[in-house]
């Protein structure tokens, strides 16, 4: 059985943000910001 749902207060106080579980030195991050992202957008909007 579900309990009483959770005032929104209570909620946000558990929520993270994805930007604080990331490890900005990480290598696929570093990898994913040399990457030219417009180049794939330009090429997806084409079809």
């Amino acid at each position: 059985m579900l309990g009483k749902l959770q005032n929104k207060e209570q909620f946000e106080f558990f929520r993270v943000r994805l930007e604080d579980m990331i490890n900005l030195n990480h290598e696929l991050v570093l990898l994913a910001n040399t990457i030219d992202w417009n180049y794939f957008k330009k090429k997806i909007k084409a079809y």
